[in-house]
């Protein structure tokens, strides 16, 4: 009994640390990549808003 009690320790013991170590890799590896995904909208939205800011500007420009 004490053997199948310290199996069982050991193996939630060890899955701890898995889930620790696969956190740690998971926030490195997801930190840039969430990084990169919300940079990509924001520049397309900047680059509409930018361009359609200009042609505006441009436009009046032209009318006067």
């Amino acid at each position: 009994m004490f053997e199948l009690i310290s199996t069982l320790g050991c193996a939630a013991a060890g899955a701890v640390a898995g889930a620790v170590k696969g956190a740690s890799i998971g926030i490195a590896v997801g930190g840039p990549v969430g990084a990169i995904a919300g940079t990509i909208p924001c520049a397309i939205v900047g680059g509409v808003t930018g361009a359609l800011a200009g042609n505006n500007v441009g436009h009046r420009i032209d009318k006067r």
